[in-house]
């Protein structure tokens, strides 16, 4: 790749090696910079990761938790199950507005996850909760497994 060019970095708000470079152009969903390359818009903060290390696999991510900083020193590669983790240990995983009751498409709330677990449990079978909470069993079934829901505790 050619080296980022004055017309992306003019696009930065660039202060001293330790402090956040905020992106200052146009963002996607989410906060972070998006800047258009030979016609394909792309993530700012990963076209720097792919600057000083050429094409990768994997995901950019930031030691920052600025979605709008573009400073290399903030910046490294790391897989999906890193940003997971890492979003779950900056308490960040209902930041979307897309999990739990936060969730507009949820019938449930964290007391009914509590309750269908314990349920569950008991010995109550996934096919008669979900006709109990009117949701699906797979949906029982990912709740009972842990898969969703991650985030209350039994």
């Amino acid at each position: 790749m050619a080296q980022l060019n004055e017309r992306f970095w003019s696009k930065v708000d660039r202060g001293q090696p330790d402090e956040c470079w905020e992106w200052q152009a146009s963002t996607m969903g989410g906060g972070y910079g998006q800047f258009k390359v030979a016609r394909q818009t792309r993530y700012a903060h990963r076209l720097v990761l792919e600057e000083i290390h050429g094409p990768f696999e994997g995901n950019a991510l930031h030691h920052c938790d600025n979605r709008a900083c573009v400073n290399p020193y903030h910046l490294y590669i790391g897989t999906q199950a890193d940003n997971i983790q890492d979003a779950s240990e900056r308490d960040r995983m209902d930041t979307s507005g897309c999990s739990g009751e936060t969730n507009g498409r949820t019938q449930l709330t964290k007391e009914d996850v509590r309750e269908i677990r314990k349920a569950y449990d008991r010995g109550t079978l996934q096919t008669r909760l979900a006709e109990e909470y009117d949701v699906t069993q797979t949906a029982i079934s990912n709740i009972v497994n842990h898969n969703t829901w991650t985030h209350i505790d039994d």
